[in-house]
């Protein structure tokens, strides 16, 4: 007759290692549940709120945060228990403001709120045909004059018309809109070209006319044909005809033609000769 094998029972260090297994799980639920709690009934230790971009220039300030974030999510930052905080809800606040680009909202290991707000970047300031003023930023957004600071940019007057609510940049017709975004943005992104433009002004067809910071001429720009080349030509004129012939030499100075640079002096016209492109430096 077969006999039945008796169980081995648990082995005495198995069932100690067990033991202390559940014991230290146990621990460890304890202190995650402490640690949740204490997040949830503790207040911040700090506020820190980092506002960056637009070059330096602040256009919205840590108060205003601070009352976007109170008025718009009910939640205040002087007195939030951290477990209560909504982030999610901070952030979409903050980029419904038209001088914010980005938002980032958290918690880090000390307990302190964090804030990071990019403003938007303007880059040219548009006075339209009602006086209206406001800026274009580096995505071609309509960004508001601030009460706080003003963006060191080119001005745009002219045939234009009052910016309609709701979309992009609408600046009479579409083809101007573009021909505007188009030369601010060549304008803004170039080291040499930047602080020599003071003014854009646009007639009735498009065609633009710019009124540089220094000297007593004007540039006739024409439309958005060749832009680079342009201005490449203007730079090389700038850099080393102007200062040959002196800069109260000509009154106007034409990028319209093709391969060529005309100067207008005192009612005649001057013809500065033809400047191979691959001759031209930036």
């Amino acid at each position: 007759m077969a006999t039945k094998k008796k169980s081995n029972p648990i082995n005495k260090t198995t069932l100690r290692r067990l033991t202390m297994l559940g014991g230290t799980l146990f621990a460890i639920g304890l202190i995650l549940t402490a640690i949740d709690w204490r997040m949830g009934s503790k207040l911040s230790d700090e506020t820190n709120i980092n506002i960056t971009g637009a070059d330096g220039r602040m256009y919205i300030t840590e108060d205003t945060v601070i009352k976007i974030v109170r008025r718009d999510t009910k939640q205040d930052l002087t007195d939030m228990q951290i477990g209560n905080l909504n982030t999610i809800s901070i952030e979409r606040a903050l980029i419904k403001n038209p001088f914010v680009l980005k938002a980032e909202v958290y918690i880090d290991g000390r307990n302190h709120i964090n804030i990071d707000v990019e403003q938007r970047k303007p880059i040219i300031r548009i006075i339209d045909k009602k006086n209206n003023s406001y800026y274009l930023d580096i995505e071609g957004e309509r960004v508001p004059i601030s009460n706080n600071d003003v963006a060191r940019v080119s001005v745009v007057t002219g045939d234009l018309s009052t910016y309609r609510k709701g979309g992009k940049m609408i600046i009479s017709e579409r083809q101007k809109q573009r021909y505007i975004y188009q030369i601010a943005k060549y304008i803004y992104e170039d080291e040499f070209l930047q602080p020599l433009i003071e003014q854009i002004d646009m007639d009735e067809r498009g065609d633009m006319t710019i009124v540089p910071k220094l000297g007593h001429h004007t540039i006739e720009f024409g439309d958005d044909e060749r832009i680079e080349e342009k201005f490449r030509y203007l730079k090389i004129f700038y850099k080393e005809a102007l200062p040959y012939h002196g800069w109260g030499k000509y009154s106007k100075i034409s990028l319209k033609y093709a391969g060529q640079i005309v100067g207008t002096r005192k009612g005649e016209r001057a013809r500065v000769p033809k400047i191979p492109l691959d001759t031209l430096n930036n």
